[in-house]
């Protein structure tokens, strides 16, 4: 019986031994309710005053002695369900004060590989489909990082849920293909003035901006804020207005 755990009903451990001890023992004095749990005697003591405070047991008197004795376990199902209704009492407070910092941008760190993977996983997760989102990259280094099977599994997910792109990147082969390709590789592509290098993957989505590195050692960071992800979308819109 030791082994219930009680802590759904909001006892803690010890708690939880002394009051499943009482529920065997009936009535019991400190000494018997620490030989039963194998606590010492100051713990036992330390709950009891935890247990009396909340209504969970109680105590006779036998001479100068104390006996304490469990009270109903209804009583830890009343408990709980007050504290259930504070709760939903105190939630629209709670709510009201983390509304007031949800502009708070909210940043994340990434390294390595691994975690320009999750970085651009983040972007098809955090775009809807039928959405689009604006890149700057460089895609060979990205590819060399992520690889080729990975790179053609995003672009096929991307494809699948028709999300479109508009990218900018250095003009190479690869990306000319995308170029004249359009709409079956769902991007829109420019390029740089030639001799110019992208030295960073950087996406705009949704209210993200994601920034990393495509030269080791690999970091990245996304940024979650609205303000700054429209700021960010309309340096994009005039950088992409001034290219060809």
């Amino acid at each position: 019986m030791n082994n219930i755990d009680l802590s759904p009903l909001g006892l803690e451990e010890n708690q939880a031994k002394v009051y499943l001890a009482l529920l065997e023992l009936g009535q019991a004095n400190v000494l018997e309710i620490a030989q039963k749990t194998n606590l010492s005697r100051i713990t036992v003591y330390d709950v009891i005053d935890d247990l009396l405070a909340f209504g969970y047991i109680s105590f006779i008197l036998k001479g100068k002695r104390k006996f304490y004795i469990p009270e109903s376990p209804r009583k830890l199902e009343k408990r709980l369900i007050f504290r259930q209704k504070i709760a939903q009492k105190l939630m629209p407070i709670l709510e009201q004060k983390f509304s007031a910092i949800s502009h708070r941008p909210s940043v994340k760190f990434f390294e390595g590989k691994e975690g320009l993977k999750a970085m651009v996983e983040d972007v098809l997760a955090s775009t809807p489909n039928g959405g689009k989102y604006e890149v700057i990259y460089n895609p060979e280094a990205e590819m060399v990082i992520v690889g080729q099977k990975q790179w053609d599994e995003w672009v096929a997910e991307r494809k699948r849920r028709n999300i479109w792109v508009r990218l900018i990147c250095e003009k190479n082969r690869q990306t000319t293909k995308w170029a004249k390709e359009g709409e079956k590789t769902n991007r829109i592509v420019k390029f740089l003035p030639k001799g110019e290098k992208i030295l960073v993957s950087y996406h705009i989505y949704g209210n993200k901006v994601s920034i990393a590195s495509v030269e080791e050692p690999v970091v990245g960071v996304i940024i979650e804020n609205e303000a700054i992800a429209k700021m960010q979308r309309l340096f994009f819109d005039y950088t992409w207005e001034g290219l060809k």
